[in-house]
């Protein structure tokens, strides 16, 4: 009625858990990668949000010019 009797046994039971234990290792060996990229990211993010209004003006004083 709410399940089979292999869904209660234990070699299930260890194979969901061993799957868990590996899906939360997956999830911070993910973590710790994204981590060691945010960082840069994070920083060329700011550096190009603030030197924005200069690029701006340099470029309505400078045109592009065709060769």
């Amino acid at each position: 009625m709410y399940g089979t009797a292999m869904e209660h046994s234990l070699p299930y039971i260890l194979k969901r858990f061993v799957v868990f234990i590996l899906f939360i290792g997956l999830l911070v060996l993910s973590y710790r990668i994204i981590m060691i990229c945010f960082v840069p990211l994070a920083w060329a993010a700011i550096i190009g949000y603030v030197t924005w209004p200069a690029y701006k003006r340099l470029r309505h004083r400078w045109p592009e010019r065709e060769i």
